[in-house]
């Protein structure tokens, strides 16, 4: 009998391994026909779970500055305490919003960060706009109202950016949001300042950490309050990292808000721009943008080009000139 020719397959060999092969596809289809479906299973499950419960709900109405003629922009942040104490933001939350002049009546729902907008026309050149935000009440949740303002300036204004972080209050400005608003002082002469130079400039109170609306409410309602008209700080647009600078909150940093908030602010006014900080380090930013700058308290070692004031009131003497 001939020898089976050492290059010629094998026969028995052919077949295994076209038996390996048909057994190597129904095992990927097998893993494919059982992940596929867990895959979506696990899904629906996350989508279907419960989320917890808001306990408690906080709405802000934020200040917005608009040019003449330019459409008026609301804009409402709502956020919720869960039933563990953590904080999350509300998405689909519905908020109405309310304008007199225009009689404005219409509902808006919150997004995924919980925020949400309305941009339309104002007829006029309205100097300030004030618009009311509710939420009905529901179950257990009382109902909330708060109030927000639309300011109208000219391009060519001349604007006072205040570190309302730093510069304000007379208290360290980690305790700032735990105490309660009748025990906090403000720096000796900073409201006077303010008000005696309200002919000549607008002003915006700039914070980082005004990024919740518990906290810019808070932040608002302190720099409104006074028992005596020359204990306020005059009218002013507040304003905050993601509310009024899209992508720029606070987990960029206050250096970047500030240094986004200066670049606006000189792109929008022709006008004077100046700033006071107690910070160096933000006076230093702020400098950079080429905003006149001054810093409060600093005796030694102030940042290139920045000015040093001693007090509110030497701030006074130098913007009169």
């Amino acid at each position: 009998m001939s020898q089976p020719s050492p290059h010629k397959p094998d026969p028995t060999a052919l077949l295994a391994q076209a038996g390996a092969r048909k057994r190597r596809r129904p095992l990927l289809v097998t893993v494919l026909f059982y992940a596929i479906p867990l895959g979506l299973l696990g899904l629906l499950v996350w989508w279907l779970w419960p989320r917890p419960e808001l306990a408690q709900l906080e709405l802000a109405a934020f200040d917005e500055v608009r040019l003449p003629n330019a459409p008026v922009k609301y804009r409402v942040h709502v956020q919720g305490v869960t039933s563990d104490g953590r904080r999350a933001n509300a998405e689909g939350q519905g908020v109405f919003l309310l304008e007199s002049k225009t009689g404005l009546q219409t509902k808006l729902t919150t997004g995924r960060e919980g925020f949400a907008e309305l941009e339309q026309a104002f007829p006029g050149n309205e100097s300030l706009i004030h618009y009311l935000a509710r939420i009905p009440k529901e179950k257990n949740r009382p109902g909330l109202e708060e109030r927000g303002r639309v300011f109208t300036w000219t391009a060519d204004s001349s604007i006072l950016l205040v570190d309302a972080d730093h510069s304000l209050a007379e208290i360290d400005t980690d305790k700032f949001w735990d105490t309660n608003n009748l025990q906090i002082k403000e720096r000796p002469g900073a409201a006077s300042a303010l008000s005696q130079l309200a002919h000549k400039y607008r002003f915006m109170y700039l914070s980082a950490q005004a990024d919740q609306p518990a906290r810019y409410n808070k932040l608002r309602a302190w720099l409104e309050h006074g028992w005596a008209p020359q204990d306020k700080f005059p009218d002013g647009a507040v304003l905050c990292p993601s509310a009024h600078f899209p992508g720029n909150s606070m987990k960029h940093g206050e250096m970047e808000f500030l240094d986004r908030a200066a670049e606006q602010v000189k792109k929008r006014f022709q006008g004077r721009i100046v700033a006071v900080t107690s910070l160096p380090s933000a006076a230093e930013l702020l400098q950079k943008q080429r905003v006149e700058t001054f810093l409060l308290g600093q005796k030694t070692n102030p940042p290139k080009d920045v000015t040093l004031l001693k007090s509110w009131d030497e701030l006074v003497r130098r913007l009169e000139k």
